[in-house]
């Protein structure tokens, strides 16, 4: 997955859905992961995501309002940005 996406203010519907912060596992919801990092506000956005290498561990944290989950080693990863 990877291009440009549109989110209009909806959430995932479970919790735990984003593991990382930046980058994240590349099974995040990316909308979830978009309000994580701040790159759409609360009304949604359009935002870019990249594909990326796995990494060794992907750490949690709460930023923006939302809290990501700590995973281990995962065998790809996206990063999100502004548009």
């Amino acid at each position: 997955m990877e291009g440009f996406f549109v989110c209009e203010g909806e959430k995932c519907a479970s919790s735990g859905s984003v593991w990382g912060s930046g980058p994240y596992t590349a099974d995040s919801c990316v909308c979830d992961a978009a309000y994580h990092a701040g790159v759409i506000g609360d009304s949604g956005g359009i935002f870019k995501v990249t594909k990326a290498p796995g990494q060794d561990s992907y750490t949690g944290s709460t930023q923006n309002g939302y809290t990501s989950q700590s995973y281990g080693s995962y065998g790809s990863s996206i990063t999100i940005s502004k548009f």
